[in-house]
C-alpha cells in the first residue's frame, strides 16, 4: 500500500508539472467537423496544446501530427473532451514509443468529463479530473486514467494498454 502511495504522489507532482508548461500553441473551444490536421512538429521534442474544449462531431477527425523528433505531445482540455460517434483522434509521423506504438507519446489531460461516441477511435493516454465513458465498440489505444470520477467502457470497447511513456 506504500508504495502504491508514494507512486500516485509522484504522478501528482508529474500532473503538476505538466501542467505548468507553457503552451506552444492554444485554442479556446475547438469543433471538429472535418477532417482535420494539428501539426505540432515545429515546436520541438515536447509541444504543449491548449484548449479550453475539445468537440470532435460524428465521421470526423483530428490527426495529431509531429515530426519524428517529438518525443511526446502534451494536449491540456481545459473543459470536456466529446468525441462523437466514428470519430477519431490519431497520430502522424510519430517514431513508435518502446510498446511500438506512436499512442505512447501523446497524452490528454482532461478538466472535464470524457465521452467516446459508438466506434470512436482514440491514440493516446487520457487522465480526466471527472467521469470517462466510451460507447459501444469505441477503441483507445493507450491508457484511461479518472483521477476522481468513474472509467465505464461500453458493451464491446476495446482498451489496447499503451500507457504515456514520460508519464
Amino acid at each position: 500500500l506504500q508504495q502504491c502511495l508514494v507512486a500516485a504522489e509522484r504522478a501528482d507532482q508529474r500532473r503538476v508539472a505538466l501542467e505548468a508548461l507553457p503552451a506552444h500553441v492554444s485554442f479556446n473551444n475547438k469543433i471538429v467537423e472535418s477532417q482535420e490536421i494539428l501539426d505540432v512538429s515545429a515546436f520541438g521534442t515536447l509541444p504543449v496544446v491548449d484548449i479550453g474544449s475539445l468537440v470532435i462531431r460524428r465521421n470526423w477527425s483530428l490527426q495529431i501530427k509531429a515530426s519524428p523528433a517529438t518525443q511526446a505531445v502534451l494536449v491540456r482540455v481545459n473543459g470536456r473532451l466529446v468525441i462523437g460517434q466514428n470519430g477519431k483522434i490519431l497520430t502522424a509521423g510519430f517514431l513508435p514509443g518502446p510498446r511500438g506504438a506512436a499512442a505512447e507519446r501523446v497524452l490528454f489531460l482532461v478538466d472535464g468529463k470524457v465521452n467516446l461516441g459508438a466506434f470512436a477511435e482514440v491514440e493516446g493516454t487520457i487522465i480526466a479530473a471527472e467521469s470517462i465513458r466510451t460507447r459501444r465498440f469505441s477503441r483507445v489505444k493507450g491508457a484511461l486514467i479518472s483521477t476522481s470520477g468513474d472509467v465505464r467502457l461500453g458493451r464491446y470497447a476495446w482498451l489496447e494498454h499503451f500507457p504515456w511513456v514520460f508519464w
